[in-house]
């Protein structure tokens, strides 16, 4: 899946079959506000899949078999308000995957079957603006 170069500003592929984000996925779409990759079977989202995004704010990946997320698949995310988690089968969250979410006010993970939320995940900054966990 590749959308460089192209100008939108919402993205929705519910319900599709996709399997992974590759790099630079969505490159050049410095407007795009919100991407829906719900209910895929995205099992893998390479380092690099949401580079250039700077203004997205929010990303719907529910009902996926992500397996595991680090700071490397979600960075340059820095304006995200909204993630979407829930239902998809997360075993592993690096405790800097949220890092950069300097703006994040509401996160969803029910239901990913994640057994360890560590503690260092959300900064006492990101604690203070999210309205909703």
């Amino acid at each position: 899946m590749a959308f460089n170069k192209i100008s939108i500003e919402r993205y929705y592929a519910r319900n599709n079959q996709i399997h992974s984000i590759i790099n630079d996925g969505f490159k050049e779409n410095s407007r795009m506000g919100t991407i829906n990759l719900s209910e895929n079977n995205i099992s893998k989202i390479d380092y690099r899949a949401f580079e250039g995004l700077s203004n997205l704010k929010r990303l719907r990946l529910n009902g996926n078999p992500i397996g595991n997320l680090s700071m490397e698949n979600l960075k340059d995310l820095s304006s995200l308000e909204n993630l979407y988690l829930t239902d998809s089968i997360i075993n592993f969250i690096d405790e800097m995957a949220f890092a950069n979410f300097s703006a994040m006010e509401y996160l969803n993970m029910g239901s990913t079957g994640l057994r360890y939320f560590p503690n260092t995940l959300l900064s006492t900054n990101q604690e203070s603006a999210l309205k909703e966990l």
